[in-house]
Formats: structure tokens, C-alpha cells, sequence
């Protein structure tokens, strides 16, 4: 489609965007793909809107979702915005696991950004994971400060990194395994016949 289907005028592609075309008219349009509803390509009109901070007219899609703004305006104020360093934190703990058959590291990993919700919509997360050596945990380790790392900018200035003492699972093991051997016992154990009257 060459020309407006609103005013008929010539249709142009928008720079920086192969999918967007405008007439001089500025009605705003975008090439859809076919789908199962429509099974060939069409135009799809594109309102426009004003961005709250900046008035500056953009395509109603180009605002972030959240805040309305356009993204230049919601890239400053995420730029900008402090968290409340005193309710935020984060943290990773490392509890060294020794068993009978090994050794290896178990880790958390726990990050809170408040307040919320704010300008980077985002709360905060956890997890956690296994490294079966000291090699695999200086990984956690180089992660955990990385993720870190971006948030410092924003007011966050709570981090710990803790290890926990050595916890010992080889007696817990044997425990379960002597509760299986007496469970087999007593399913293996056969009662004594006992007589019927008819």
C-alpha cells in the first residue's frame, strides 16, 4: 500500500523504523504481519500521544509503559531515582556441605530495592543454587557483585557477603538409611498363622 487509506496522500517510511509509514498529513501507520484472524498484510493506524513531562508528541506505543513517558524522560528519571538505602540490601550466603560423598557449596542470593513500586519497576529477587567447588563458587561470587554493581548508583549501599559454618550431612544419611533397613525389616517379618472357625 502506497497511499494513506485516511487522506489517500503518499506514504513514506519512517527513519529508523521499516515497519512505520506517514503521509504528510502525519497520520502514522505500521505494516502487520499476517496472522490467523487476517491472513494478509495490512496498515495498522498508530495514534499519537504527549508526553507528560517534555509535551513533546510521540507514537502512543514509543511511551513507557508504566510512567506514561516518553522514553527519553522515563530513561532520565530511572537515571535519577535514589532508593531508600536504609530498607534495601542485598545479600548472598554460603553454607559449605559436607557429605558422605562429597563436598560442595549451597548459596542464597536475596535483593530487596525499596520503595516500591518505583521508576525501574523492580522490587527486588532471590535464589539460590549449588557450586561443587571453590572454583564454581568465586563464579556465584563474581555474579552476585556484578548484579550488585548497577544497583550501587541507585543509593544501594547495604551488601553482605556471608559464609556460614561447615554443616555435616554424612550422620543424617545413616540415620536414613537405618530407618529404611527397619522398614524392610518389618515389611520381610511374616506373622504367625492364625486359626479359622468356620
Amino acid at each position: 500500500m502506497e497511499y494513506c487509506p485516511r487522506c489517500g496522500q503518499k506514504l513514506t517510511k519512517v527513519e529508523g523504523h521499516d515497519s512505520r509509514y506517514i503521509c504528510p498529513q502525519e497520520h502514522l501507520w505500521e505494516v502487520v504481519k499476517p496472522t490467523y484472524s487476517q491472513l494478509e498484510w495490512h496498515f495498522r493506524e498508530i495514534k499519537w500521544a504527549v508526553c507528560p513531562v517534555c509535551l513533546e508528541r510521540v507514537p502512543a506505543p514509543d511511551l513507557d509503559y508504566t510512567s506514561k513517558k516518553c522514553r527519553a524522560c522515563h530513561q532520565k528519571e530511572c537515571d535519577a531515582w535514589q532508593m531508600d538505602s536504609e530498607k534495601s540490601y542485598a545479600s548472598l550466603t554460603i553454607t559449605p556441605i559436607e557429605t558422605q560423598d562429597g563436598s560442595y557449596y549451597e548459596y542464597s542470593e536475596r535483593l530487596e530495592v525499596r520503595p516500591y513500586p518505583n521508576p525501574l519497576g523492580h522490587g527486588g529477587m532471590s535464589g539460590g543454587g549449588r557450586a561443587k567447588d571453590e572454583a564454581g563458587l568465586e563464579k556465584v561470587i563474581a555474579s552476585f557483585h556484578a548484579e550488585v554493581e548497577r544497583w550501587k548508583k541507585h543509593g544501594l549501599t547495604n551488601i553482605k557477603v556471608e559464609r556460614e559454618e561447615k554443616r555435616v550431612l554424612a550422620s543424617q544419611v545413616i540415620i536414613k538409611e537405618t530407618k529404611r533397613e527397619k522398614a524392610k525389616e518389618v515389611l520381610t517379618r511374616k506373622e504367625p498363622a492364625q486359626a479359622t472357625l468356620f
